[in-house]
């Protein structure tokens, strides 16, 4: 069903530019894995030998064979090989994945952070006790012998105890402010890679995108600094930092194929204007917000998205000269852009843990297996518009697999009856 879908989907797709999100798992074979991230489609999925750049370029360019299609963007992790692959093979741009940026800041600040609080805590309590034990000694002494010169002996012990509890007080404070600066830059990161601005819905240039991450990577540099971290952490948080350029260069790469989009179609300087200010923001905004992480985060952007796709359909500006059909048009346009920014390969990692757990069921996937599960991705599961993955792909409603499998499969034999012994 899958060869035969695909080949009669590919005739009748319209051309186009895609980003592809790659990454490798392992059952403990390569499976090499590639999905188009707007339409959630399988392209590769197969065991492989080895996971270099030819033989990435080898899967990728025997599924690419026959379809109008041009991989203009990957999307991955650091590997070498699919960095190369995407770049000498297919001259396309490479778009740092954001989690494994995020993660190597992680794994250099937040648990060595963490474990400066738990000292100071135990520290603190230490000298809480410290002073209980010595506060107890003190007034047993000073009741039995208040002349004694160990009254006051002990009441200066007293009170070194309690500036040390205000000092471990104070590196609570100054732990736990570390923390929390350490927290801020790295959901920064999150927050402030995007081509448009999440506050007010205004597009940001590379440049301004750039300055608002590295201030980001200063300020977890400089709590590295701060609180003495080791080499193995800096180092960490340089590889981090290596992504800076890379990401700047994703954003300006939107810009650049925005723009390039805006050129080809038959609109004026003020309609492109228009398009990139307001109409593609909004519809970027929505987006943006389906994937936010709490709910009221994803009503606020909703909210910022509705108000910026309402000024961009004001009758009283360009949308009001626009036909029904040119506005409907319009509206595709933008959200064809809108998609060309992806900083994520979360779907490839949803797909590793799905057939991770589909390995660790069955012990073993063969390679026959593994190409049935990925029709059932691509034909099979529905969105809740009733859309398949592969309909989004194409552009093409598909056929109904199951019903497929219905007129193809033969009914198993009806049991046996057992007789039984009188």
């Amino acid at each position: 069903f899958g060869q035969e879908e695909n080949q009669r989907l590919a005739g009748q797709m319209p051309p186009r530019e895609i980003t592809l999100c790659e990454d490798e798992t392992f059952h403990p074979q390569i499976c090499l894995v590639g999905i188009e991230p707007v339409s959630n489609f399988i392209l590769v999925e197969q065991y492989q030998p080895q996971r270099d750049a030819e033989t990435w370029h080898q899967c990728v360019s025997s599924k690419l064979a026959g379809l109008p299609v041009t991989v203009c963007q990957v999307t991955s992790d650091a590997a070498k090989a699919i960095i190369a692959h995407t770049e000498q093979y297919l001259g396309a741009h490479h778009s740092p994945d954001l989690f494994h940026v995020q993660y190597d800041t992680v794994r250099a600040t937040s648990a060595a952070l963490a474990g400066q609080t738990r000292a100071a805590l135990q520290g603190l309590e230490k000298a809480r006790k410290k002073i209980a034990d010595l506060q107890v000694e003190y007034d047993s002494c000073r009741e039995q012998c208040p002349q004694d010169t160990l009254v006051h002996v002990l009441e200066q012990h007293v009170e070194r105890a309690e500036t040390e509890e205000s000092t471990a007080t104070e590196q609570i404070h100054t732990c736990q402010a570390r923390q929390e600066r350490a927290q801020a830059a790295r959901q920064g990161l999150g927050r402030d890679y995007h081509p448009v601005d999440l506050e007010t819905g205004q597009p940001l240039t590379s440049d301004e995108v750039g300055r608002r991450l590295a201030g980001h990577f200063d300020t977890l540099d400089q709590v590295a600094a701060e609180a003495g971290l080791s080499s193995h952490a800096r180092d960490k948080l340089a590889k981090a930092r290596r992504a800076l350029d890379s990401m700047q260069a994703t954003i300006a790469f939107f810009w650049t194929m925005v723009a390039t989009r805006l050129a080809s179609w038959p609109f004026n300087a003020s309609v492109q204007e228009w398009l990139r200010q307001e109409l593609i923001p909004a519809y970027y905004l929505h987006c943006v917000a389906e994937k936010a992480g709490t709910a009221q985060e994803r009503q606020r952007l909703r909210a910022l998205a509705a108000e910026v796709l309402a000024r961009a359909r004001s009758p009283d500006g360009l949308w009001g000269t626009f036909s029904p059909v040119l506005q409907a048009d319009l509206e595709s346009k933008a959200r064809q852009c809108a998609d060309f920014f992806q900083r994520s390969s979360s779907c490839v990692e949803g797909r590793n843990g799905q057939l991770s757990l589909k390995h660790h069921a069955l012990h073993q996937l063969t390679g026959r297996k593994l190409q049935a599960l990925t029709v059932l991705h691509n034909y099979g599961v529905r969105r809740e518009d009733g859309s398949t993955a592969a309909s989004r792909f194409y552009g093409v409603a598909s056929r109904d697999l199951f019903r497929w499998l219905l007129e193809h499969l033969s009914l198993p034999a009806r049991p046996h009856r057992i007789q039984q012994s009188a």
